[in-house]
């Protein structure tokens, strides 16, 4: 048999004889597995959950602690909310519902303006707008009686607050009439 010979980057370099198969590993390779195996140490033995919603200290995804006279998120949190199903809302959320409230969260904007009268308030910081920590609970659609100047640091609005999805939309939540607090 012939020797044969292949170089793949920076997984090494390897050779096939007749006898025998020989890998010699580079400097990145040891590095990188070296990386590997301390994660999956530190992981180990660790549900996939460990690093979900549930067990991250709502403060580590920005959340905003509770204050007397403010709508807390954890009862919006109560509504059942499935894909493709029609939302269940608890007595504690429909109660709400037509109900002058204040509401503290982070503003997501959906135009680049640095004013805006229609944009979302969330519980926690949006770090990607594919995937909300809160799913469709922790999202309010605001329409603000007036533009309000974008900002990064946390929000407190008074409005109406609507439970229940608009035609068309996904989202459970509205404040209509909104206002700085």
């Amino acid at each position: 048999m012939t020797e044969r010979r292949s170089n793949c980057g920076t997984l090494g370099e390897w050779r096939l004889d007749a006898g025998s198969f020989r890998h010699t590993l580079d400097r990145r390779t040891v590095f990188g597995s070296a990386l590997t195996g301390a994660a999956a140490l530190l992981l180990a033995g660790k549900p996939a959950a460990a690093l979900t919603r549930e067990t991250i200290s709502p403060a580590a995804l920005g959340a905003i602690p509770e204050r007397h006279g403010v709508l807390p998120w954890r009862t919006l949190a109560l509504a059942e909310i499935e894909h493709g199903s029609e939302p269940i809302f608890p007595a504690a959320v429909q109660k709400l519902n037509g109900r002058e409230v204040v509401v503290e969260g982070h503003m997501m904007t959906l135009e680049d303006s640095p004013r805006l009268q229609r944009f979302l308030l969330t519980a926690y910081q949006a770090h990607c707008p594919f995937c909300m920590p809160g799913g469709a609970a922790s999202m309010i659609a605001v329409r603000a009686e007036a533009a309000i100047a974008v900002r990064d640091k946390p929000l407190t609005l008074r409005g109406t607050l609507r439970v229940g999805p608009e035609q068309g939309s996904s989202l459970v939540y509205r404040l209509e009439n909104a206002r700085i607090a």
